[in-house]
């Protein structure tokens, strides 16, 4: 029972930011040999199997809570991105529709400036010599 919590202190140790996972396995290799003399053959390997146990999962859930922090970041750059996006796309369109309404601006007063100078019209007058036909 002592065995399984020293493991326990030992895996919360790893979450600690002082103590390195090096200083862990240091210090449960150290009591594992210290065991060794006072327990049975077959006690000592199932204490050193729990123990190898305990300590791969305490080291696996550190690393899943350092990818858990790593998603996040990634989580957070990409909205930042595609806010970015959102705004870039938008100020294209902005200009995009600027640029076009420019271009039929210039169109529209260079057909004008040419119906001018040859002195015609841009509407022609409906005229027609014919009279409405109400029967």
């Amino acid at each position: 029972r002592s065995t399984t919590s020293t493991w326990k202190r030992a895996g919360s140790a790893i979450f600690n930011a002082s103590t390195s996972l090096d200083e862990v396995n240091e210090e449960a290799f150290q009591q594992q040999r210290n065991r060794k003399a006072a327990v049975r053959p077959e006690e000592s390997l199932a204490t050193e199997s729990q123990q190898q146990w305990a300590l791969r999962a305490a080291t696996q859930q550190a690393e899943v809570e350092a990818l858990r922090l790593q998603l996040e970041e990634v989580a957070r750059e990409k909205l930042r991105l595609q806010q970015d996006l959102a705004t870039v796309t938008q100020e294209r369109d902005e200009w995009k529709g600027t640029a076009l309404k420019m271009q039929l601006n210039r169109e529209f007063k260079a057909t004008v400036e040419n119906l001018d100078a040859a002195e015609s019209r841009f509407l022609q007058n409906a005229t027609t010599g014919v009279a409405a036909d109400f029967e």
